[in-house]
């Protein structure tokens, strides 16, 4: 047993690992689309790819393919794809991302952040019925000539301003789903990487500071996370938070104090070394499945000042409370 052991395990330092995908950005996205063909991105890059193996973006989008892919490969591809199951297959995923919390505040946070619906670009049935296959084909054969260019990520800017503002979604449900997200320059008055900061505040799994913030202001929630992103060219804090009616606002008043805080002082300077090697772990701990992640976008430079944070909330609020939120927001 101890041969058969050792041989796997062998086996396992041998390996060689897979090559990693190759990433091509296709100029095209939400703001290129025909006004009446909302979703030809989606489906396009999805019969030529997968569905699994695109995100659209506002001007520019990305795809994922095997090393080695060869333009004869993609139109065979292109060749085979059923649309019709195609078509079907992303309005399922649409109206899945519909039904689910975490979607629609994902959706509604862009929205209120950037002012476009990128990350929730997947047609409807009504939608991908009107797409005809000669017009998927037609697009996805331009992208085939635009991905052959060999268009790198940060060749093709996909930069919008931020905006930033509240959404709120009525739904008849107790538990509300939040969402914040705050552009997060490395440097910017002192401030650390997204990265280390969300590292220091606590991310899924590994509990910081922002929940020892909650907890000692006696603020109820279910759930409390950072996640370091970047968004059209601008990195970004978003925080996953979860809470009831009662407690939202003072939830978000938490979260105001802390982002101040660690804007105004930083992340103490001692505790940087432990952080960056505790992001490290984390990586390895809980690799990411997003083949896009850390493809850069573009870079259009941080807004001016202190931004106005985006907030999206779904759930049920009271007028009054609903008041109480937005004033919140806006003393940010």
């Amino acid at each position: 047993m101890r041969g058969v052991t050792d041989l796997v395990s062998l086996g396992r330092i041998d390996a060689t690992p897979a090559a990693p995908p190759t990433v091509r950005c296709v100029p095209s996205g939400t703001a290129t689309e025909p006004a009446d063909q909302p979703g030809l991105t989606s489906l396009s890059l999805a019969a030529l790819c997968g569905v699994d193996a695109f995100r659209v973006g506002h001007r520019c989008s990305m795809v994922s393919m095997p090393p080695g892919t060869t333009q004869d490969l993609l139109a065979q591809r292109l060749g085979d794809v059923d649309l019709a199951a195609l078509r079907r297959g992303l309005a399922t995923r649409r109206a899945q991302h519909m039904s689910d919390r975490g979607q629609l505040v994902r959706r509604a946070l862009h929205r209120v952040a950037w002012g476009d619906d990128c990350v929730a670009a997947l047609p409807s049935p009504a939608e991908a019925a009107a797409i005809t296959d000669q017009q998927i084909i037609a697009h996805a054969r331009g992208a085939m000539e635009l991905i052959r260019a060999g268009t790198h990520p940060g060749q093709c800017p996909d930069t919008l301003p931020w905006r930033g503002g509240l959404y709120y979604g009525s739904r008849n449900q107790a538990r509300l789903a939040v969402g914040i997200q705050l552009p997060w320059p490395a440097g910017e008055m002192g401030t650390e990487s997204a990265l280390i900061t969300a590292t220091y505040l606590g991310r899924v799994g590994a509990p910081g500071t922002l929940v020892q913030a909650l907890a000692r202001r006696q603020v109820p929630y279910y759930a409390a996370a950072v996640l370091p992103l970047e968004e059209h060219g601008t990195p970004c804090l978003t925080l996953g938070l979860s809470t009831v009616a009662d407690h939202v606002v003072a939830l978000v008043e938490t979260v105001r104090h802390e982002l101040r805080r660690m804007r105004d002082s930083g992340v103490p300077s001692r505790r940087l070394p432990y952080l960056r090697d505790s992001a490290k772990l984390y990586a390895a701990i809980h690799p990411s499945d997003d083949l896009f992640q850390h493809r850069t976008t573009g870079t259009p430079g941080p807004p001016a000042g202190s931004p106005a944070p985006a907030v999206a909330v779904i759930g049920q609020l009271p007028d009054t409370t609903l008041t109480q939120l937005r004033e919140a927001v806006r003393e940010w």
